[in-house]
């Protein structure tokens, strides 16, 4: 490895790279900012790089001197005066030398003085890296800035908070009070709506009025006919002849099925119809209105069970629902009477009678027990 000597101001930055490599710090930058990179690192490792003989060289005179062991003081002691003879002899010399020397001693002086602005130079970059002089106003400043010593923020006044906490509560009271009620409401409608439905369905005349309803609706979709009607899309074209241009592909659309109404003004409907209302309807009906198996207008009320002092008789009923579901059981199972199966097959014909004519039996047991418990407290009292 060379070693480098001689000041940083005429070295080329190729130079000034090669040293900041040895020196391993960044040689990127322009040569001002590696000349001052590595006077800094040369002045902060000092008493390192002053040593090293590759780095020797590239510090001044006078630092040299300023780093040489103590033991040499006095060798320099005994020698001062031999140097100062020699310097003076040197000078008187450098002046008696005739002309044709006397560019030599020129250059020599240069040289001289040349060192000795680098040496200046790199003092004053030592002394702008140095530790800077103790301020005892700054550290003042630093002290009187301490956590301790920062004042707090300016602290809301305690009644605003209060009064805005109390307002916060008073409405998150209300919002709460809001919400319960709502749930109440809807948890009161839901019973309602529940008991509305218990009570139609706990009706055998209502019960036997669907299962009519479901019949005659499997009988129409297999009866009626329907039409389709198509919003939107592309019909469908003949395909082209051989060798033209194809037509574009039909796309679908929202296509409506809906019965036809001509088929209502046919005899063909209402012929079915009357096979079918005759056994299931108005046969059943016949004997409901003429047999009856409860004689309601001797029981009371349901009211009455709660209040005996407000004794009303229930009034009796035209039809008698156990009766009509027996009567429709019994002639639905005797035979289709007209209806084919493939229109209303027989065996859902015969559940949903036998389905209207349990819940009627259901709904006379529960009113006799009923009645039986009036009429029972009514002798007790």
């Amino acid at each position: 490895m060379s070693a480098f000597s001689g000041s940083l101001g005429p070295k080329k930055k190729s130079e000034l790279q090669e040293i900041a490599v040895a020196l391993e710090i960044p040689d990127s930058g322009t040569r001002d900012e590696l000349a001052n990179r590595i006077k800094h690192h040369l002045a902060k490792h000092e008493s390192s790089l002053s040593e090293d003989a590759r780095f020797g060289g590239l510090y001044g005179r006078s630092r040299k001197r300023s780093v040489q062991p103590t033991m040499m003081n006095t060798i320099k002691e005994d020698a001062a005066s031999v140097v100062s003879i020699e310097d003076t002899s040197t000078e008187e010399r450098i002046r008696a030398a005739p002309r044709r020397g006397g560019r030599h001693a020129a250059q020599r002086e240069r040289e001289h003085e040349h060192e000795q602005e680098q040496e200046q130079e790199e003092d004053s970059a030592a002394a702008a890296y140095s530790t800077p002089p103790h301020n005892d106003s700054i550290v003042k400043v630093i002290q009187d800035l301490e956590p301790a010593n920062i004042p707090l923020p300016v602290t809301p006044i305690p009644s605003a908070v209060r009064s805005a906490a109390s307002a916060i509560g008073r409405d998150a009271t209300v919002l709460i009070q809001r919400v319960k009620e709502q749930e109440r409401s809807l948890t009161l409608e839901g019973r309602r709506m529940v008991q509305k439905t218990q009570a139609f369905l706990s009706d055998a005349s209502n019960i036997y009025t669907m299962t009519l309803l479901f019949e005659m609706t499997i009988m129409l979709w297999a009866v009626v006919p329907t039409t389709s009607i198509t919003f939107g899309g592309k019909p469908a074209v003949p395909p082209p002849p051989p060798g033209a241009t194809p037509a574009a592909p039909p796309s679908p659309g929202l296509t409506l099925h809906y019965p036809s109404p001509h088929f209502f003004l046919t005899s063909t409907l209402w012929v079915l119809l009357g096979k079918w209302l005759v056994p299931t309807c108005v046969i059943p009906m016949f004997f409901g209105a003429l047999i009856s198996f409860n004689n309601l207008a001797s029981i009371p009320s349901v009211s009455a069970a709660s209040s005996p002092d407000t004794y009303r008789p229930s009034p009796a009923r035209d039809l008698d629902p156990v009766t009509i579901g027996i009567m429709r059981v019994a002639f639905t199972a005797a035979s289709n009477w007209g209806v084919a199966d493939d229109v209303l097959p027989w065996h859902w014909r015969l559940i949903s009678a036998s389905v209207s004519a349990a819940f009627a039996f259901a709904e006379a047991i529960g009113e006799r027990k009923r009645a039986a418990l009036v009429l029972g407290k009514e002798k007790d009292a």
